[in-house]
């Protein structure tokens, strides 16, 4: 198969380019990534962990600290995009002594006032990237339906954690990478069935879980 998912290979290919140019190859090269079709399955496994890999460069990219997540792999691939030391500079040569000006006295400047809690978290900078579009993930007891857009098939399960933009969920089902799926959330049995109680959604990240599942992520469409 021409396509290696060569987490090393990308690093060198990038690690000489300015900081922005850097963020933006690793955000396109993960939506490549992401939305290619392998059927292949020990080529479909690499797939997963390439695409579990970028992820994370792109989150170190936009200045989020994912040194607890990384492999020793990863590790020395990142090494390989921390800036270059600087030369030493030359020392300076002492010029001679200048007499100095007798001090002004200056009016002391008044303090600062302090910021409410509101207009410090108000002034504080937005963050980054993909964490900026997603929302906050909770736990809840509950269980939903999911199913496959192309069949009556489904499954109901207790979801991992769940937001406002979609949920996360393990299974032994080989859902693919974009994959459209059917949620009907809260689900309950005997429920009626309903087109109106389903929402639409994509498989958007997979990533091998314990015994023989998925550790699935999806997005909500609709």
């Amino acid at each position: 198969m021409a396509e290696s998912f060569s987490f090393q290979s990308f690093v060198e290919a990038i690690k000489n380019l300015s900081a922005e140019l850097r963020e933006q190859a690793a955000c396109e090269e993960l939506e490549r990534a992401s939305s290619m079709v392998v059927r292949e399955p020990s080529w479909k496994f690499r797939q997963q962990m390439y695409v579990n890999r970028l992820d994370r460069l792109v989150r170190f990219l936009q200045g989020q600290d994912v040194s607890a997540e990384l492999t020793p792999t990863e590790a020395e691939a990142y090494a390989l995009l921390r800036p270059a030391a600087r030369p030493a500079a030359a020392p300076a040569v002492a010029a001679p002594p200048v007499a100095a000006a007798p001090p002004v006295a200056r009016p002391a400047a008044p303090a600062p006032l302090a910021r409410p809690p509101a207009a410090a978290a108000a002034g504080r900078a937005a963050p980054k990237g993909a964490e900026r579009r997603r929302s906050t993930r909770i736990r809840m007891s509950t269980r939903v339906r999911i199913r496959r857009e192309s069949g009556e098939a489904f499954e109901v399960l207790e979801p991992g954690n769940i937001s406002k933009g979609g949920l996360a969920f393990q299974s032994r089902q080989p859902y693919e990478i974009q994959e459209k799926v059917l949620v009907n959330m809260h689900y309950l049995p005997g429920q009626p069935e309903s087109s109106g109680l389903e929402r639409l959604a994509a498989i958007v990240r997979v990533s091998p879980a314990a015994s023989g599942q998925f550790l699935y992520g999806l997005e909500f469409l609709s």
